[in-house]
């Protein structure tokens, strides 16, 4: 946990890099889920297109505010600038070839923060056109990488153009879709030529006439005409409707803008483009739109996520980091965890095969420290013969004994409560709303069969904890108060993927009644829960499955659905 702290202390003042487009983060159209009768569960998802810093300020303070926030933000990068420290072996010959690869090959990197390390002769490989998943437990470095690859502090290759999306855009009086029109600078300054070339024919000046077909060919072979309808594609996708399309950037709060910054990521199609926990603050609909939409991604993309049904739809490949070290492995994250369970299983034979020859060695009256010598040179010996089998491999690193695999597991509890009896809870013509605002709900009919108490869980406020450590904390609370209803609202935020997986357990098992606001697709199909949409004022139960509701969003918005079988 100080580990998961001091990484995520290390990183909010991480120095940006003022040519990245920003990580999009928000909520929309929400769905929820129940299970009704005794342990009935209803998860929701709902509006929040109206939080954020800025939410509740006036429209004339907005850009005092804004600029304000910006410059703290800048400030605290500038105070972080040495907080890093990398290092990378010389390059090889092999990486010297790759200079002008779409490859990265990346040998032997080390990276600390605050002189702790969390990178240590680490090596990346990342072919072109394949999509990873980089996984991990919390505080381990997953953030930190992709932000030392955008700023290339680590060699990547010159002619590999690369994206790490994480801040929302300026708020300004840009329309959102010309927001994303314009990160096409290329675009941009061809309709630049275009238009004064155009002046210059009509004014007679006929020699322009060859360089402006030159510039006509351009636009066609980049695909500028449809430049809009793409843009609006993506951005419909993110959950913007027609009017918010054209509504000025700065009359959105920072969630919505951040989701500007998304769509720009996707509009421009780098040759790496990095997302960090890209579903994390997305509702469901947008989550579902945007797994089905990388499924088709044509270029390289590296995801950090903790939402395993998107890993396991989109990514070709896992990168493990565990034990400062990268570890890969080709398929999805179903594939990745059942290798790696053997892995452990072949690892954990290896040790108890060293810690039997160890005590028979100390058997026979070798001290402690003779016995691992001993040990150390038969690798070393073994390690020699197979180098000279393969004359072509670089030396390795000295063997060092096997540690004892250790297995990162997480557990929760929930306390059931003792049984009640209806009267159930229940909303029943119910009209909602805030004073001069539209109203939220009308005529509202919705209810579960356990009974609430008065009391609530709240987030004990700990500044020094991180969000996944916070998030612990609100669990342990709610474990305390032996709750008939559990309420939770986007639980797996900061969550790690263990952690999602014991609080599934942790609901299955409970037999109180729960209400679960998510977009988390694993959650809510592993709780075997009911999904009830909150939109057009009103909730309503889905019929079906949660695959016929994924495909009623993705009919909705005219896109194809990819089924890409899971490996």
């Amino acid at each position: 946990e100080e580990e998961e702290e001091e990484e995520e202390e290390t990183l909010r003042a991480a120095k940006p890099n003022k040519n990245k487009i920003n990580q999009v983060s928000s909520l929309g159209r929400n769905a929820a889920w129940s299970r009704l009768g005794t342990g009935g569960r209803v998860p929701w998802l709902e509006g929040r297109g109206r939080e954020g810093p800025l939410a509740g300020a006036s429209p004339q303070a907005l850009p005092q505010l804004e600029f304000e926030r910006q410059v703290a933000t800048l400030k605290a990068a500038n105070a972080a600038e040495n907080d890093f420290s990398v290092s990378q072996a010389e390059l090889s010959s092999r990486q010297a070839m790759l200079e002008n690869a779409s490859d990265i090959k990346l040998e032997k990197f080390s990276i600390s923060a605050h002189g702790k390390e969390l990178f240590v002769n680490a090596d990346l490989y990342i072919v072109a056109g394949r999509r990873y998943g980089l996984v991990g437990p919390n505080g381990k470095g997953k953030t930190t990488l992709l932000k030392h690859i955008a700023n290339r502090a680590l060699s990547i290759p010159p002619n590999i153009d690369v994206l790490l999306c994480e801040q929302e855009v300026i708020a300004d009086e840009t329309p959102a879709v010309q927001a994303v029109l314009k990160a096409d600078t290329k675009r941009l300054k061809l309709l630049e030529e275009e238009k004064r070339l155009q002046a210059l024919l009509e004014k007679g000046d006929d020699s322009v006439a060859e360089q402006l077909e030159k510039v006509y060919e351009e636009l066609r072979a980049t695909g500028a005409a449809a430049a809009e309808a793409k843009a609006r594609r993506i951005l419909a996708g993110l959950g913007f409707n027609p009017e918010m399309q054209n509504r000025q950037t700065k009359k959105f709060s920072g969630g919505w803008r951040m989701r500007v910054s998304l769509a720009r990521a996707l509009f421009m199609e780098p040759t790496l483009l990095m997302l960090d926990e890209p579903t994390n603050h997305l509702d469901l609909n947008a989550v579902i739109w945007l797994n089905n939409y990388l499924q088709t991604w044509k270029k390289t993309l590296l995801i950090v996520s903790h939402d395993q049904g998107f890993l396991d739809d989109v990514c070709t490949d896992i990168i493990h980091l565990d034990m400062q070290k990268l570890f890969y492995y080709r398929g999805n994250y179903m594939t990745f965890k059942k290798m790696y369970q053997q892995k452990q299983k072949e690892l954990l034979k290896q040790y108890e095969k060293q810690e039997k020859k160890l005590k028979d060695l100390k058997a026979g009256g070798k001290s402690t420290k003779q016995a691992e010598k001993q040990t150390k040179e038969a690798l070393t010996r073994k390690q020699q013969k197979c180098r000279k089998k393969n004359l072509d491999e670089e030396a390795n690193e000295a063997p060092e004994l096997l540690k004892r695999p250790r297995e990162y597991t997480v557990k929760f509890t929930f306390p059931n409560p003792p049984s009640l009896s209806p009267p159930i809870l229940g909303l029943h013509g119910v009209v909602f709303g805030y004073e001069g605002q539209q109203l939220l709900f009308k005529s509202l009919d919705f209810g579960i069969d356990m009974e609430s108490r008065s009391d609530h869980a709240h987030t004990i406020q700990i500044c020094k904890l991180s969000g996944g450590q916070k998030a612990r904390v609100v669990f342990a609370e709610l474990a305390c108060r032996e709750p008939d209803v559990l309420i939770l609202d986007e639980p797996t935020n900061n969550l790690d993927i263990e952690s999602i997986d014991a609080l599934a357990d942790a609901i299955n098992e409970y037999k109180g009644a729960v209400i679960i606001v998510s977009h988390d697709a694993r959650l809510i199909t592993e709780t075997n829960c009911q999904l009830w949409v909150v939109e057009e004022q009103s909730v309503e139960q889905i019929d079906g499955d949660f695959d016929d509701y994924k495909r009623e969003v993705l009919e909705a918005l005219g896109e194809v659905i990819i089924n890409r079988p899971r490996e």
